[in-house]
């Protein structure tokens, strides 16, 4: 079952509030990521936006054991904690496929 995080935030206007979150993200949660797609977890991270500044990325796991490896995981939670005080409005929805209904069941 595909597994999809997705967040949404908005940078913020304060220039040194908006570079931490930069430094999170690149200097700690990229290298977090990489590592644990080498540990074997299938994942795919995709940012996008429509110029209004706001941002909505997409995590998407092969499997729901990837997820419960990334979801479950304190360094993960610590991470992404720690970066959202760095922006504002930030919002996680945790979506699956729907398994009940097939596209011909519609």
């Amino acid at each position: 079952m595909t597994v999809i995080m997705m967040y949404e935030f908005n940078h913020p206007k304060e220039p040194e509030r908006r570079r931490k979150g930069y430094n999170i993200a690149s200097k700690i949660f990229e290298p977090y990521l990489h590592n644990k797609q080498k540990e074997g977890v299938k994942w795919k991270a995709e940012d996008y936006t429509d110029g209004s500044n706001t941002i909505i990325g997409l995590f998407e796991f092969e499997t729901l054991e990837d997820f419960s490896m990334i979801w479950g995981d304190e360094e993960f939670q610590k991470i992404f904690s720690r970066w959202s005080y760095y922006v504002d409005n930030c919002t996680i929805r945790i979506l699956r496929q729907d398994l009940y209904l097939t596209p011909e069941q519609y």
